[in-house]
């Protein structure tokens, strides 16, 4: 019975997909409970009211994950749906390189095939990469969240530890209506740990506290919390935690952006450049100087010790040469140093990351850019897609800019969807262009959260699951 509820549902997801025409694919993996690798697939298509829809199709097992096995895996499930592997105007994947490989990976694979579908990496794993290789390519910044990540460990692991601090919450007046939770960071999602940071910095006499108090023991985890302690007890690790917290935040914030089915690349582009642009703001020294007078205030009222300079290296002048070497002369001035050079590595890695001109963005934007001028500048690009006719489309174009002035896709999504069936009669071509910019994926999301779907189903009864098909 649920095998046909299965199927029943399956089918109508596939007649939509094939009613809607062109589609893009998106794929990602995980592994089940018995450790067998688990591929998600999910479909993204525009209807005619250019309403965006990701649909998941199913788990399937692989015995392999080349790119090779994995480009076979789609092509077979497409085939199984009646699907035509011809109308895959798309795909994203995360950055793996049996996904995104240049040669071998399952990109390159259906792209050699199918050179019309697009590959564009999941943009929310790109803003995951960018903060992960920010925060490990700055020591004193990464050291300070390693530690947080240590003590959710000790939290979560020390049934003691967790008594002991949870009573050290209820007792003190200052933290009534703060939660007493502390967890462990997760280890590939680094745009999940702001509340973990957060938690620490809202409870973090408790934390010292809590942590003196279970040094005190004569067990491995007293061993952990006495080391922990000598280092929640340095100013500096707050003064860490403090400073990274904001460019968290807002990484964390265009990471949820880009989440939602509706999102479409060139508002992706708007949002990494808004963020970027916030993210320079940091590295003015009037807002560095208030944020470090706050945390100095702040660790006052912790009793933690004033924040002073390190001991200065002389570096070997084999490698530094005669020169005078510089040394920050107080506090502030040195721990600027290493905050901008957080900074500027952000920025650089945000632009590294999210480069937009890569021939598949190129492509995306000078679609983009048709509507927006009115003109079919790019008749080479249009001959390319069976779907397109260069001639209508060049009568179209400058009528629907006439129109509507849309200066964005935005704007000429919601342009035609306001006008009379009898209107947009005039602007199919225009139409065609549109569902071409819209189903392009911004991110693989909807495949992530059919693992949690997949978690649900982990029972004792049933651990791991293989498609049948009728």
């Amino acid at each position: 019975m649920t095998q046909m509820f299965s199927h029943f549902i399956l089918r109508i997801l596939a007649s939509k997909i094939k009613a809607n025409g062109m589609f893009a694919v998106m794929v990602d993996g995980t592994q089940d409970i018995c450790g067998s690798e688990q591929e998600s697939v999910c479909i993204r298509h525009v209807d005619s009211e250019l309403c965006v829809h990701e649909d998941f199709l199913g788990l399937y097992k692989m015995q392999q994950t080349t790119g090779d096995a994995i480009a076979r895996m789609i092509l077979d499930v497409l085939t199984r749906f009646s699907l035509s592997a011809g109308q895959i105007r798309a795909q994203t994947y995360d950055g793996a390189s049996n996904m995104s490989g240049k040669y071998n990976g399952c990109q390159a694979v259906i792209s050699s095939q199918y050179p019309l579908a697009t590959y564009f990496h999941c943009q929310s794993h790109l803003a995951n990469l960018v903060m992960q290789e920010s925060i490990t390519s700055c020591p004193f910044f990464r050291d300070a969240v390693q530690w947080v990540h240590e003590l959710g460990v000790l939290f979560k692991r020390s049934g003691k530890f967790k008594v002991v601090f949870e009573s050290v919450v209820a007792c003190s007046t200052e933290l009534i209506n703060t939660k007493a939770s502390i967890r462990p960071l997760c280890p590939t999602r680094w745009l999940c740990r702001l509340s973990a940071i957060l938690s620490v910095l809202e409870n973090y006499s408790a934390v010292t506290e809590s942590l003196r108090s279970m040094s005190e023991g004569s067990t491995d985890s007293a061993t952990k919390a006495n080391a922990l302690l000598n280092r929640f007890e340095k100013t500096e690790t707050f003064l860490a935690l403090y400073l990274v917290k904001k460019p968290i935040a807002l990484l964390e914030q265009l990471n949820s952006s880009m989440q939602a089915s509706s999102s479409n690349l060139s508002g992706s582009i708007e949002a990494v450049a808004t963020t970027a642009k916030q993210i320079q703001v940091f590295r003015d020294p009037i807002m560095y100087t208030n944020l470090f007078d706050e945390t100095t205030k702040i660790s006052a009222n912790l009793g933690l010790d004033e924040i002073s300079v390190p001991r200065r290296r002389q570096p070997t002048p084999r490698f530094a040469g005669s020169s005078p070497h510089f040394h920050a002369k107080c506090a502030k001035d040195h721990y600027r140093l290493l905050y901008v050079e957080f900074i500027d590595c952000l920025l650089g890695c945000l632009q590294k990351r999210y480069d937009v001109r890569n021939s598949s963005f190129q492509t995306y934007l000078e679609i983009e850019n048709m509507i927006m001028k009115g003109t079919a500048t790019n008749l080479d690009l249009i001959s390319k897609y069976p779907e397109l006719n260069v001639t209508q489309l060049s009568v179209q174009l400058p009528m629907f800019k006439q129109h509507t002035g849309a200066s964005s896709v935005n704007e000429a999504k919601l342009a035609y969807r306001a006008m009379s069936s009898e209107l947009r009669q005039l602007f199919t071509q225009v139409f065609i262009l549109l569902k071409l910019l819209l189903v392009c994926p911004v991110s693989s999301c909807e495949c992530e959260r059919s693992f949690s779907t997949l978690r649900r189903l982990k029972t004792w009864l049933r651990s791991t699951t293989i498609p049948r098909f009728a």
